[in-house]
Formats: structure tokens, C-alpha cells, sequence
């Protein structure tokens, strides 16, 4: 049976906005369980959309059910959204080179283990800043950090190879989505490890770094997610309206 994948955003102090409040839980489900039209009209808890809940949206309509994706990846380019490179002018012009080089993979690698690629960027942007030759002192390797046990649990054979690299960190951060259904939670397993008594009972581990660690990814994910959004709307006015639906379907709620 396809597991549901929940990914919760909840004020712990890690959010990046008020909109926080909100919980993105994305159901690949079919599309007789819901319309997509009306996820486009849903508002988050706060009373409007935010750039997050819009890159999720946009994420979701255009993106295929994981389950259609073969495991070799044969029809990925097409099932994955053609989400527009945006600039972002926060960057500095080195590192947007870097980032430009990699957009259309971290992309890729996002969509084919049904993740949201704002995310899986803001993710490589703080572990690499989109290098794919970055080494850290602890031993892991390329443009999201895996460490030697990670990348070969996760299929890696060589974690300098950016498609090879991004398709490993994403499985990685797809697996403690999909573990600790919450981002929050998903995060700090990235960083720290997925073992952590903490996180079984679900608490993020009282590490300095990792509690650092998801602030600057979450506040990565939403300025990411804000052009991803331009990038949208850029992509409307150059398109015919009226395409296909996919079939896959998002549910907003509110962790009380």
C-alpha cells in the first residue's frame, strides 16, 4: 500500500514567518478524493497564501504522482515540473553561477522522490552552497553533504557526481519525511542523525548547530520559495491555460 506522505511546519521557533502556523500535508492521492482547483483557492492559517503553501501548490499541479516514476528514472525529465530558473539576487554572483549550474538537476532529483525541490534546494544551499566537490571535516561529500554510510546506504556510488549526489540526498530526506512526518523533525535528522532519542519522541535534539541548522534552512526554503512562485507566474503568461490535471492532490491543516 503507497504510504501517505505528511510534511508538517509547526512553531517551535524554527519557522521562518507567521505563516508557519500552517502545515503543508501533501497526499499523493487520487483525484477523485479532491480537487486541485480548490487547493489553488486555499488559504493558510493566517488568512493568506504563503510563499511555501504557493511552491507547494505549484509543486503539486504540475508534478506526477511518485508512484508512475520507474525506479530507473526513464520518464523523470517529463514527469517533473518545468519550474522557471529564477535569479536569486540575495546570492552572490559566484555562487549563483554555482546554483544556476545545478537548478534543472535539484529540481529533477526533488520531483522523482516527490519532495519539493524549494526545499531539497534550500537543503543544498546550506550544506554545499551548491559546490559539488564540497568536503566537510567530518567526511561528507558533495552538493548534499553525505556522509560515506549515507551515500552507500542510499545507492551512491559517487557523491561527486552532482545527478548522483542530489538523487542520494533526496531519497535521504525523503525517508525522514516520510519517518518523522514533520519538516522540523525531518531536518534535524538530516543534520544529527536519525537516531536520536529526541526525535522518536518527537523533539528536535538540544544541539545548538542542529536547532541553527533547520532556522537556516527554513528561512532558505522561503526565500526560494518566493521565486519559485515569480517563476509561476512568469510560466502563466508564456503558457496556454488549461492543462492536464495530474491527479495529485494537497490538504492544508493547522497543528493545534
Amino acid at each position: 500500500m503507497f504510504r501517505y506522505l505528511a510534511l508538517g511546519l509547526v512553531t517551535l521557533g524554527f519557522a521562518p514567518s507567521a505563516h508557519a502556523q500552517s502545515v503543508e500535508l501533501m497526499v499523493f492521492a487520487p483525484a477523485t478524493s479532491a480537487n486541485v482547483d480548490d487547493l489553488r483557492k486555499s488559504k493558510s492559517a493566517s488568512g493568506s497564501s504563503s510563499p511555501v503553501d504557493a511552491a507547494l501548490r505549484f509543486f503539486l499541479r504540475t508534478t506526477a504522482d511518485p508512484r508512475t516514476i520507474p525506479a530507473q528514472y526513464q520518464l523523470a525529465y517529463l514527469s517533473c515540473p518545468s519550474t522557471p530558473y529564477v535569479p536569486a539576487p540575495w546570492l552572490a554572483a559566484k555562487v549563483e553561477r554555482r546554483r544556476r549550474m545545478h537548478y534543472a538537476d535539484i529540481v529533477r532529483a526533488a520531483c522523482e522522490l516527490g519532495i519539493s525541490p524549494s526545499l531539497l534546494e534550500a537543503v543544498v544551499a546550506q550544506e554545499s552552497g551548491y559546490r559539488t566537490l564540497a568536503i566537510s571535516r567530518a567526511g561528507a561529500k558533495g552538493l548534499t553533504q553525505l556522509m560515506p554510510g549515507t551515500a552507500d546506504a542510499m545507492g551512491v556510488a559517487r557523491p561527486f557526481d552532482p545527478m548522483s549526489n542530489l538523487r542520494g540526498g533526496a531519497r535521504y530526506l525523503r525517508d525522514q519525511l516520510t519517518r518523522f512526518r514533520r519538516i522540523d523533525l525531518a531536518l534535524a535528522a538530516y543534520n544529527a542523525g536519525p537516531e536520536r532519542r529526541a526525535l522518536s519522541e518527537g523533539r528536535i535534539p538540544n544541539i545548538s548547530e542542529t536547532k541553527a541548522y533547520i532556522r537556516s534552512v527554513l528561512n532558505n526554503w522561503e526565500r526560494i520559495a518566493k521565486h519559485a512562485r515569480h517563476g509561476e507566474i512568469l510560466q502563466r503568461q508564456t503558457r496556454m491555460a488549461g492543462g492536464p490535471s495530474t491527479g495529485r492532490t494537497a490538504v492544508l491543516a493547522t497543528f493545534k
